[in-house]
């Protein structure tokens, strides 16, 4: 792990991991109902 990770590589890793959650909930939604 880098001692200063860059802002704008930092942003796109947290909209990739809340686009996927989004789209895990929405599976899992489907899949129970």
């Amino acid at each position: 792990a880098d001692a200063e990770p860059l802002p704008g590589n930092e942003f796109k890793v947290e909209l990739t991991r809340r686009t996927l959650i989004a789209q895990l909930r929405m599976l899992t939604e489907r899949g129970i109902r």
